[in-house]
This record gives structure tokens, C-alpha cells and sequence, in this order.
């Protein structure tokens, strides 16, 4: 995510990743395509890596992604990789993997 106000994009994505925002009380439903997604199933689909935990300035987005994909799935690595290669799909960053 991209954008001013680092703290609501912060917050998002760890309400997004099931870490919940900062100790505050939050209500509501988290919905994937549609369908209302449970907090476990929530853990497995999204993640966030902060920016001080990687060399993102040198990794291109494939390599980022890789790296995620490596430290928190599990599963034979060829399932990663077409894992990483869905959510490039989804994301619409086919055309900038390759970029720094």
C-alpha cells in the first residue's frame, strides 16, 4: 500500500493480517471476494512484512514476495512459487515483478 498517513495503512494491515491495531477494540467483519473470512483463514491469506524487516530497497517485487512466501508458508517450495505467481496475478504486478 501506497499513500500518506503511515499509521491508518499500519492499521490496516495488521487488522488485515489478524494481529489486530495497536491494543484498540475493533467490530465488524473482514470479507474475501464476498465472503466473510475467519480470523484464522484471515492469518493464512494475508501478512505483513514491515519495511525495517527486509532489503526492500534492493529486492524487486518477485524477490519480496518470494521472501514472504518462504518465511510463512508451508509446503513444498514449487507451491510457494505458484502461490507468489497467484497474488502477482491478483495484484496486477505481472508487468513490474522484475522492478526494484
Amino acid at each position: 500500500l501506497k499513500g500518506p498517513g503511515e499509521e491508518s495503512k499500519a492499521t490496516l494491515l495488521e487488522v488485515l493480517s489478524g494481529r489486530g491495531a495497536c491494543g484498540k477494540s475493533l467490530s465488524g467483519d473482514i470479507l474475501h471476494d464476498g465472503m466473510k473470512a475467519l480470523p484464522k483463514e484471515a492469518k493464512k491469506q494475508y501478512s505483513v512484512l514491515g519495511q525495517e524487516d527486509a532489503l526492500h530497497s534492493l529486492c524487486t517485487v518477485s524477490e519480496i514476495l518470494y521472501f514472504v512466501a518462504m518465511v510463512k508458508l508451508q509446503g513444498a517450495v514449487s507451491e510457494r512459487h505458484l502461490r507468489v505467481q497467484h497474488v502477482l496475478s491478483q495484484m496486477g504486478l505481472e508487468g513490474c515483478k522484475d522492478s526494484v
